[in-house]
Order: structure tokens, then C-alpha cells, then sequence
């Protein structure tokens, strides 16, 4: 079986409640499948990976979910965690890599809330925003005149006031932990104008709220 069949039928089996079989499938797709970092270069049409064999985000993201049905959340962080950190390991401000790790803190949000640790939660919310804001940043910025002026008004947005506010409020109704809004809203500004490393946003970012 080709990759993208195997990963067929780990859904099937997922529909059916055979989570751990599916789990299994998933791994043997890992196994025979390349995932290709958003930062890989190709300077040669020989270099291109069939498509039968690439994997995405989406794919990976999958096994952790899967773990989490069946009771491994412990198994299912460690396992996001490591993507983070190999993700992180890349990025080193390429555009591209920091949108996928924006969005591996949001898949790891979305497992948090299912096991209804909304602090944890919170945190990894707020990371995702940051990186996504950094990304864009980033292209707002950039050399690439067609990529920089597409990107101005998302960035005005991801650092409009209002707009983060809102996303703290929507995000925070369940937290227990103490902080200042405007405080959160003021960091989220600094850190997508310094452009920090993933790292420093959440010790940082620590430090501006109280168990």
C-alpha cells in the first residue's frame, strides 16, 4: 500500500472505534512516507517527492489525536512536543517553517481543551497567535515585494489591540489562572514585533500570570 491509502484506511479504522489499529496504520505510513519541511529546497525536478509518498502536518498531527482517543494523553503531548521541537530546530525565522509550528501549538491547544486543562490551554493559544504574528512579520517585511505588500494589512490586524483583546477574552473564559488582559495583549505586540524565539514566548509569558 501506498502511503496516502494507508492513511485512507487509518481513517476507516478510526471510524470504526479501531483506534489502536489505526494507530498502527498511521506509524506504517510514517515508515514508508517522507514529510517534507516547509523550508526543504528543491533545485532540481528529480528532487520532488511523489506525491503518493508525502506527508503534511495534518498527517502527523493525526497520530497524537488518535493517542489521545484512547487514553495515552501523556504519550499524545510527548509526541506534539517532539514535532515542536524538531519543528523549532528549522525554523530559525524561515516564514514558512514558524506558520507549520504556529499551527502544531494549536493542534496541541485543541488536545489541551479536550482534556480540559485550559491553562495549558491558554498558553499554547497564545504561542500559536505569536508565531503566526511573527510569520507574517516576517513576510511583511521581506525582500519579496509581491509577498510584503500582501502582508501588511494581515499584520496591522494581528497586531490591532481590539483584535487581541478579543482573543484573549475568547480564550481565557476558562482559565483560572490570574493575569492582567491588557498585559497579555501588550506582550503578544512586543513579541510579534521582536519576533521572539518560540522558547522565550512561553517563559516570558509566564511571568505575566499567577497559579
Amino acid at each position: 500500500m501506498n502511503v496516502r491509502t494507508l492513511l485512507k484506511k487509518a481513517t476507516s479504522l478510526k471510524k470504526q472505534n479501531k483506534v489502536e489499529e489505526a494507530i498502527k496504520v498511521l506509524d506504517q505510513a510514517y515508515e514508508i512516507g517522507i514529510y517534507e519541511p516547509p523550508s526543504t529546497e528543491v533545485d532540481d525536478v528529480d528532487d520532488y517527492i511523489d506525491e503518493d509518498k508525502l506527508l503534511v502536518l495534518a498527517d502527523l498531527v493525526r497520530k497524537a489525536k488518535y493517542l489521545q482517543e484512547i487514553g495515552k494523553i501523556d504519550e499524545a503531548l510527548v509526541y506534539l512536543d517532539k514535532l515542536i521541537e524538531d519543528t523549532s530546530s528549522r525554523a530559525n525565522y524561515n516564514i514558512w517553517e514558524i506558520h507549520e509550528l504556529s499551527d502544531i501549538h494549536n493542534h496541541k491547544a485543541i488536545v489541551l481543551k479536550k482534556e480540559k486543562r485550559y491553562n495549558d490551554e491558554f498558553i499554547e493559544r497564545v504561542r500559536s497567535y505569536c508565531l503566526r504574528g511573527i510569520a507574517v512579520n516576517l513576510k511583511a517585511n521581506s525582500n519579496d515585494e509581491f509577498l510584503s505588500e500582501n502582508s501588511q494589512e494581515e499584520l496591522k490586524n494581528l497586531l490591532d489591540p481590539n483584535r487581541i483583546l478579543k482573543f484573549v477574552e475568547d480564550n481565557s473564559k476558562k482559565v483560572s489562572n490570574k493575569f492582567e488582559k491588557k498585559d497579555v495583549v501588550g506582550f503578544i505586540q512586543v513579541v510579534i514585533n521582536q519576533q521572539y524565539k518560540t522558547d522565550k514566548i512561553g517563559i516570558e509569558f509566564k511571568k505575566l500570570v499567577k497559579d
